[in-house]
């Protein structure tokens, strides 16, 4: 793969494919440095920005993931993956409201998710709403684990 990606003619793509078996083989640094590249070759390949905010993610730069996952929805605005973690990260900053909108809509896209619908949820207790939240998942009364 790294022959591949030292082709001047090597797409985006092969970048974002080498950046991912460069963080399966823990290398993070140099899996950055190839996403940063497929993104630069194509600065609308949704799967590279999407791949350099989860590295980014993972390394916790959080304000710079979520402008990787944002663009990348902003490409691509029904990539799942992409959306999910945008809302993952929009919720850890703080930005709850945008989480929501997130959430919402990448509900609408995956409703039968239930990682989005555990985020979601989680979400809803943070704000407070918390039957929201079971309704979220399913769970139409609270679950006693006492003693009956």
């Amino acid at each position: 793969m790294a022959q591949a990606c030292a082709r001047p003619d090597a797409s985006a793509l092969c970048h974002r494919d080498y950046a991912e078996i460069l963080r399966q083989c823990g290398r993070r640094a140099d899996a950055e440095a190839a996403a940063r590249r497929a993104v630069a070759l194509d600065p609308n390949c949704a799967e590279a920005w999407q791949t350099l905010g989860t590295l980014l993610f993972a390394s916790k730069a959080l304000a710079e993931s979520r402008d990787c996952f944002a663009t990348a929805v902003r490409i691509s605005p029904s990539f799942v993956d992409a959306l999910n973690n945008l809302a993952v990260v929009l919720q850890l900053l703080g930005e709850r409201g945008a989480a929501e909108v997130c959430y919402t809509e990448v509900l609408r896209l995956a409703p039968d998710n239930s990682d989005i619908k555990l985020n979601f949820a989680a979400l809803k207790g943070e704000l407070g709403r918390y039957r929201d939240g079971l309704a979220i998942v399913s769970i139409k009364r609270p679950i006693w684990l006492g003693r009956t």
